[in-house]
């Protein structure tokens, strides 16, 4: 408390503090005192230029620690897989009372005694219902001193599955669903189908239908039931996984011309020096110097397609990325000084040419860019041009995809990710 009110920016030295004694007097010594754990319910924002791995909890760090350790010590990493799987007693993984819908007229309480998430249902009846959920990308209620960068976790054209265990005979309903903020900056909520729960375990998929490709805030489950049920339901684990089987943003969203940094437009990461919602366009990207990127996206993102159409101004390489580990790792579908077509691959300061051709194209008109990857399989599509490549390095495996350009500006009319099996199919 001394350190954080000491100063400006101290909040370093009390973070240091809290993670030496969490070392030296372990879970037990943390909680000993005052709730330090509740009300930050395990939540994490790993400042990163992957921005699908910006928001992210205490649990999903923990993997990627023991995961190493396993490595380093020549062993089989043997770690949960599902997202959220709560095996850590105490450890909820941010899910708690959803904070745009706070309407729920039941009484709810969570816990994790290292079996799963236990969720509490006190006179849930008719009328009543309970809303759980948890964060899948920045929260727009939360006022921040510092501009978090990051993308969303969870995409439409994604599926949600849900393992959820009752050990009653008579049970409530429950569905899934999420929060998505529209173009308007206004907080929506969208149902998956009911599901009434059997006495056992339940399991439940919902693919998100199309709304736009707006950003998903958070996702989670409601329970109602039209007769009285006191009692406990078990959330085993909750994932998703995969490209969005089709993901799609179209026309102009800006709403007007100051709206500048619309909440939607935040779903994209940006290196580059401008990156936003244009009035003639979806989007449009400048940078004078190399290597301006803007991605959106996760590494749950691995057999999949990009597509937009692309508008170039004076530049010495623009177009696609795909599979972005960061800004320095990707491969991308770029044209460059008005003659050549090619597919690359960056590796830090590194860009190796995997495919190239000439192709004649002109600024200020509008030309269809597409970007395919199926394993180490890269194709592209422009202006009549295909181009078919194979990394043998098999250097990335999965990440984000959006734009890239090259000392100028670009525009984009349109932007879509497609999911794609082995063989190119949906």
């Amino acid at each position: 408390m001394i350190a954080v009110s000491s100063g400006w920016d101290t909040d370093c030295n009390a973070a240091n503090v809290g993670c030496f004694n969490g070392i030296r007097l372990g879970l037990k010594g943390i909680e000993a005192g005052a709730d330090l754990r509740g009300p930050v319910n395990d939540r994490i924002y790993v400042v990163t230029a992957d921005g699908g791995s910006c928001v992210s909890d205490a649990v999903l760090e923990s993997r990627k620690i023991i995961k190493a350790a396993q490595l380093r010590n020549n062993c089989t990493p043997d770690i949960q897989t599902k997202r959220f799987a709560f095996e850590f007693s105490g450890s909820l993984q941010g899910f708690g009372k959803c904070p745009l819908f706070l309407h729920e007229n039941c009484k709810l309480q969570l816990e994790n005694h290292g079996n799963g998430l236990e969720i509490s249902l006190g006179c849930l009846a008719f009328g009543c219902y309970g809303r759980i959920s948890t964060p899948t990308f920045l929260d727009p209620s939360e006022v921040q001193n510092r501009e978090t960068v990051a993308s969303p976790t969870l995409y439409e054209g994604q599926e949600i599955q849900v393992a959820v265990v009752s050990d009653h005979d008579e049970n409530p309903v429950v569905r899934l669903y999420i929060c998505y903020i529209d173009s308007g900056d206004i907080p929506h909520i969208l149902y998956g189908r009911d599901l009434a729960l059997q006495k056992g375990t339940s399991i439940l998929r919902w693919k998100i239908p199309p709304f736009g490709g707006m950003p998903i805030c958070r996702a989670g489950l409601e329970f109602k039931s039209e007769k009285r049920f006191d009692g406990k339901i078990r959330l085993a684990w909750m994932d998703w996984e995969g490209a969005p089987e089709s993901f799609q943003q179209d026309g102009i969203l800006m709403k007007n011309m100051w709206d500048t940094r619309p909440f939607w437009s935040k779903a994209f990461v940006s290196g580059a020096q401008h990156f936003g919602p244009n009035l003639n366009h979806t989007y449009s990207i400048s940078h004078n110097d190399g290597n301006g990127l803007a991605t959106t996206g996760t590494k749950d993102f691995k057999d999949y397609l990009v597509a937009s159409k692309l508008t170039f101004s004076l530049h010495k390489k623009a177009g696609l990325v795909i599979r972005s580990n960061g800004h320095r790792r990707f491969y991308g579908a770029v044209v460059e000084n008005g003659t050549r077509f090619s597919i690359i691959k960056q590796k830090d300061d590194n860009v190796s040419y995997l495919a190239s051709a000439e192709v004649k194209y002109q600024e200020f008109q509008p030309y269809d860019m597409e970007l395919k990857v199926i394993q180490n399989h890269l194709s592209a599509v422009f202006n009549g041009v295909t181009l078919e490549a194979e990394d043998s390095d098999g250097s990335y495996l999965c990440g984000g995809t959006g734009f890239l350009i090259d000392t100028g500006t670009m525009f984009a009319d349109g932007f879509k990710i497609q999911g794609q099996h082995e063989k190119g199919e949906i």
